[in-house]
């Protein structure tokens, strides 16, 4: 079979249900995402102590969310049996302040990224009926705030006003007011404005101005708000496919996103995803959603047929068509 790297203006119209957000989607509006782990730059940056690096080593994992839910359910059973802690919590903060500065080291500013980019980002996405993103930042989350301010809440991200998410139902897939569908944004790994609280398992969103700060207020949110203590961030970013996988079926949130991909479609987009073995789990999810039709970003470069090998290496063999387009063509993502 002879393959060709096709336009994405020659596809669009048969690709219009569910889209994949990976990284490569953040690095194509700013390179400052281009990193192996977030664990290793914080690591790198000396934001995580010796010590600090021995807990996440003990315990096998770079999983930020593990470490922080380990060292609070250390202190609350230390506090029920009256044995003087004050070690665990001051680590719980010290991990959590590691994790938010590195964030902050990698994430850039609202401000450096162009305005028109975050516009495209949303007319982009807008085409389809569910986004799923794989990704922790907030480039998604401007850009559909940004969209549904001009479009009377076209975007919707599954959670309600101030209300902790409950789940992902009839009413969600609804048009708000003349519009004429709704997309649903989903984060399945998480994402910087999603909050977990132990004590109750609700999961809930950071609220914050959709303005230049947004950045800073989340961010702020988790190192210094009062409210905050006992929440922890959401994140799936780092480990193995089982693991990843353990993380997302122990949060309700999570859960919901991620069968949200093994829901049946016509037509699937993957956008920016590397289809990595450790997001075998996705791709497994993906292989349940039984899809007829995939359209595969791939950058052309020299490589470019290499990578479609590659592809078709991973995704289900029983699709009946898989489109690979140009990253770079033009209507396509930020492009």
């Amino acid at each position: 079979m002879k393959d060709k790297l096709k336009a994405w203006a020659d596809i669009k119209d048969t690709y219009n249900d569910r889209i994949i957000l990976g990284n490569g989607a953040s690095i194509a509006i700013h390179d400052q995402f281009e990193y192996p782990s977030i664990f290793k730059k914080a690591c790198d940056s000396k934001h995580i102590t010796s010590e600090i690096e021995g807990i996440f080593n003990h315990f096998e994992t770079n999983n930020f969310e593990q470490i922080l839910q380990l060292l609070l359910y250390a202190n609350i059973v230390n506090r029920y049996l009256e044995i003087k802690d004050s070690e665990t919590s001051a680590k719980y903060q010290d991990v959590k302040n590691s994790l938010i500065q590195t964030i902050k080291d990698i994430h850039p500013e609202y401000s450096h990224i162009e305005e028109n980019i975050i516009c495209k980002v949303g007319e982009f996405l807008a085409k389809f009926n569910n986004v799923i993103n794989l990704n922790y930042d907030l480039l998604v989350y401007w850009s559909i705030l940004k969209y549904n301010n001009n479009s009377n809440n076209y975007f919707k991200d599954c959670f309600l006003d101030d209300k902790p998410f409950t789940s992902i139902n009839t009413f969600l897939r609804r048009p708000y007011g003349k519009n004429k569908k709704a997309v649903l944004v989903l984060y399945p790994h998480g994402n910087l404005f999603i909050a977990y609280n132990p004590f109750t398992n609700e999961v809930s969103k950071i609220h914050a101005d959709p303005d230049v700060h947004m950045l800073n207020t989340i961010t702020d949110a988790w190192g210094n708000g009062e409210s905050m203590k006992s929440l922890i961030p959401v994140f799936v970013s780092e480990g193995t496919s089982p693991q990843k996988l353990n993380r997302i079926k122990s949060n309700a949130y999570l859960s919901a996103a991620y069968n949200e991909i093994s829901t049946k479609t016509d037509n699937l987009t993957i956008y920016g995803w590397s289809c990595n073995s450790n997001d075998q789990h996705i791709l497994e999810a993906i292989k349940n959603s039984s899809p007829k039709r995939i359209a595969v970003s791939v950058l052309n470069k020299d490589n470019w047929r290499s990578n479609i090998e590659y592809f078709r290496s991973k995704l289900p063999r029983d699709v009946i068509e898989i489109d690979f387009f140009n990253a770079q063509s033009q209507g396509c993502w930020i492009y």
